[in-house]
C-alpha cells in the first residue's frame, strides 16, 4: 500500500511540474520559484484588503484555480479529487464509506489500498467472535463478528459486557438469565461473577430479599428472617417474627426459652425465669418457671383473658385486658401484683416493681419501696414508658425522653423513637436510628457503632433490638447465649 501511495506522490509531482508549479509545505503553490497564497484574495504581498483590486492592478500574476487548495488538506484542486472535503485527498486512507477517499478512482473493496476491517468467526451469534479470522472487507460475512475476544464462542450468553451490573462490567462473563450479574460457576475459562443462581432472573446480588421463603434472593448466603417484636429478659431473650411465630434463646433452665410451637402472636415479654405473649386473638400465654425455686404463679396462675398490653417482671406478670382492667399474678409480697385502681393503657416490668401509663398519659409505678421502686415520675402526659430494676423512662408526644431512679435523673437531648430499661442500664433509639445506652455493665452500654435499630429491649446485662433491615441484633452479656439470636 505504501509503495502505491509513493507512486501517487511521484505522479502528482510530475503533474504539478507540467503546470509550472509545485506544492509548498503549507498547502500553497510554488510558482516561479516562490510560494503563492492558495487564496488569491489574501495575497500578503499586496498590502491591501481591497477586494476590487486585481492582479493586474498590483502587478501580480493571477493564480491558476487548479493550484488552489480550498479544503486545506495540502493538495491543490488539480490533484485533489474533492477539494471541498479535507479527508479526501491522494494521501488519505481508503476506508469503507462508499467514496473514493484516496483519489485513485477505486472505492472500498475495489481498492487494493483499502484499510479493510477484520472479521472473526462468531459461532454462537452473540456479536463477539473467537480468535479465528473470517476474512476482511467492507461487508461482514455471515456468522462473523468484529470483536475477537469471546471467551466462550459456544455460548451466546457468555461474552464481554454480558453482565452489565457487575463491577467489572466489561469482563467476559456468563449471564444466562439476563439479570445483569454473571454466573458464580461458569464454564471453564470464563471468569466467575456474583449471581448465585444464573437460571433465575429474580435471584442476584441486586435482588430484593423475601423473608422466610427458604430462598436466598440477594446471594448473601442466607434467607432473610425479619422480626416484628423483641424482648430481653434477665438471661434469655424472645422475639416474634413477621409471620407471627415465637422464638427464644439463652438460658432455658426453667423452660423460659420453650415457647408454644404453634399459633400467631403480636407481642412478647421476657422476665427472669418465665416469658409471656399476646396471641393474634389477644389471648395470653405464659411459659417457664414450673420447676423454679422462684415459682410464684407467674406462669401457672395465668388467667384466661384477652389483653392489649402485658409486662413480665422477675416474679410477677401484669396485663391490661380488652375491657381496660389491669390484672397481675405471681409474687406480690411488695405490692408489685397490686396495680393502682386506675385505667392503664401500657405496662413495663422491673425487679419487684411495675410501671404503667394511664389513659391521660400519667406515669405510675408500684411495688417495693426504696431502691427498687422508681419514685414518682415527672408530671406530664406521656406516650410510652419503660422500666428497669430500679429506674424508669418515659417519652412525651414530642419524643423527648426523661428517665429517673437508680441511674439518676436523665433528660436525653434530642428526640427518640424507642427506649427500654434493664437491670442497671437503659437504652434509647434516636430518630436517626442510632442507639444510646447508659449505666452498667460496660458491655451492655456499648452498642456496635454501625448498629441502626427501630426497636430496643434491655435485659439483665444485655440488649436486643430489631435493625432497620428487620433483622435481630443483640449485644452485651452472652454467657447463657442470650445475645446470640437465631
Amino acid at each position: 500500500m505504501r509503495m502505491r501511495r509513493n507512486l501517487k506522490w511521484a505522479l502528482l509531482s510530475v503533474l504539478l511540474a507540467s503546470c509550472g508549479g509545485a506544492v509548498c509545505g503549507d498547502g500553497t503553490v510554488e510558482k516561479d520559484g516562490r510560494c503563492l497564497p492558495a487564496d488569491p484574495s489574501s495575497d500578503s504581498d499586496s498590502g491591501s484588503s481591497d477586494s476590487s483590486e486585481t492582479a493586474a492592478d498590483t502587478g501580480e500574476e493571477a493564480v491558476d484555480p487548479g493550484l488552489v487548495d480550498a479544503d486545506g488538506d495540502g493538495f491543490p484542486a488539480a490533484a485533489d479529487c474533492d477539494d471541498s472535503v479535507p479527508e479526501v485527498n491522494p494521501a488519505a486512507n481508503e476506508v469503507c464509506n462508499g467514496i473514493d477517499d484516496d483519489c485513485d478512482n477505486l472505492v472500498d473493496d475495489a481498492d487494493p489500498d483499502l484499510d479493510a476491517p477484520l472479521w472473526f468467526v462468531d459461532a454462537d451469534g452473540d456479536g463477539f467472535g473467537s480468535d479465528r479470522r473470517d476474512g476482511d472487507g467492507c461487508d461482514m460475512p455471515e456468522g462473523a463478528a468484529a470483536h475477537p475476544d469471546d471467551c466462550d464462542d459456544s455460548d451466546p450468553f457468555t461474552h464481554p459486557g454480558a453482565a452489565e451490573s457487575e463491577a467489572a462490567s466489561e469482563a467476559c462473563l456468563t449471564d444466562a438469565d439476563g439479570d445483569g450479574f454473571g454466573a458464580t460457576e461458569p464454564a471453564d475459562g470464563v471468569e466467575p461473577g456474583t449471581d448465585c443462581d444464573d437460571a433465575d432472573p429474580e435471584v442476584s446480588p441486586g435482588a430484593v430479599e423475601e423473608p422466610w421463603d427458604d430462598l436466598d434472593q440477594d446471594c448473601n448466603g442466607i434467607d432473610l428472617e425479619t422480626w416484628a417484636d423483641v424482648s430481653a429478659g434477665s438471661f434469655h431473650s424472645c422475639a416474634i417474627d413477621t409471620l407471627g411465630r415465637l422464638a427464644c434463646w439463652g438460658d432455658n433452665s426453667y423452660d423460659q426459652c420453650t415457647p408454644p410451637a404453634t399459633g400467631s402472636y403480636t407481642h412478647v415479654v421476657a422476665g427472669e425465669q418465665h416469658s409471656c405473649a399476646i396471641a393474634s386473638d389477644q389471648s395470653v400465654v405464659c411459659w417457664g418457671a414450673p420447676r423454679s425455686p422462684r415459682q410464684y404463679g407467674q406462669v401457672s396462675d395465668t388467667p384466661d383473658i384477652q389483653a392489649t398490653a402485658i409486662a413480665a417482671g422477675v416474679y410477677t406478670t401484669c396485663a391490661v385486658t380488652v375491657a381496660g382492667d389491669t390484672m397481675c399474678w405471681g409474687a406480690g409480697s411488695y405490692g408489685e401484683a397490686t396495680p393502682p385502681a386506675v385505667d392503664l393503657v401500657s405496662l413495663a416490668g422491673g425487679l419487684v416493681n411495675m410501671c404503667g401509663l394511664d389513659v391521660d398519659g400519667n406515669a405510675l409505678c408500684w411495688g417495693m419501696e426504696g431502691t427498687h421502686l422508681p419514685p414518682d415520675a415527672p408530671a406530664g402526659s406521656y406516650v410510652s414508658i419503660s422500666s428497669g430494676h430500679s429506674d424508669a423512662c418515659v417519652a412525651d408526644a414530642s419524643q423527648q425522653v426523661t428517665c429517673w431512679g437508680w441511674n439518676g435523673d436523665v433528660l436525653l437531648r434530642g428526640t427518640y423513637i424507642d427506649h427500654s430499661g434493664g437491670e442497671y442500664h437503659s437504652c434509647a433509639i434516636d430518630t436517626s436510628n442510632e442507639v444510646t445506652c447508659w449505666g452498667r455493665p460496660a458491655a451492655a452500654v456499648t452498642p456496635p457503632s454501625e448498629l441502626r435499630l427501630t426497636q430496643v429491649s434491655s435485659g439483665g446485662g444485655h440488649n436486643c433490638g430489631i435493625t432497620t433491615e428487620g433483622t435481630l441484633a443483640c449485644w452485651g452479656d452472652d454467657r447463657m447465649g442470650q445475645s446470640t439470636p437465631p
